[in-house]
């Protein structure tokens, strides 16, 4: 996954600005999403650290902190004895 980027910052959306080889090869592999239920700023990821949707486990807004208390994605993979390799970068919020 990834976010925050400009519609023109994808050769496979624009070529202006930048040169996407690897992402242009992974859109020749993976299906398109046209229509998602949420994009991938802070609620959305919130969203995929613990498989609740917003209304749920309570990141409203980009303001709100995130309650560590829930049970989220990696550490629950983790108690599996599943390696996993999420790296997320959540300082931006706190």
């Amino acid at each position: 996954m990834s976010d925050d980027h400009a519609y023109q910052a994808n050769l496979c959306l624009d070529d202006r600005l930048i040169q996407t080889p690897n992402i242009d090869d992974l859109l020749n592999k993976v299906p398109i999403f046209k229509f998602v239920v949420t994009n991938l700023f802070a609620r959305p990821q919130e969203h995929y650290f613990n498989g609740k949707h917003n209304h749920i486990n309570g990141k409203i807004d980009n303001r709100s902190p995130f309650d560590t208390k829930q049970i989220t994605f990696s550490p629950a993979i983790s108690k599996c004895r599943i390696s996993n390799s999420n790296v997320w970068e959540t300082s931006f919020w706190e």
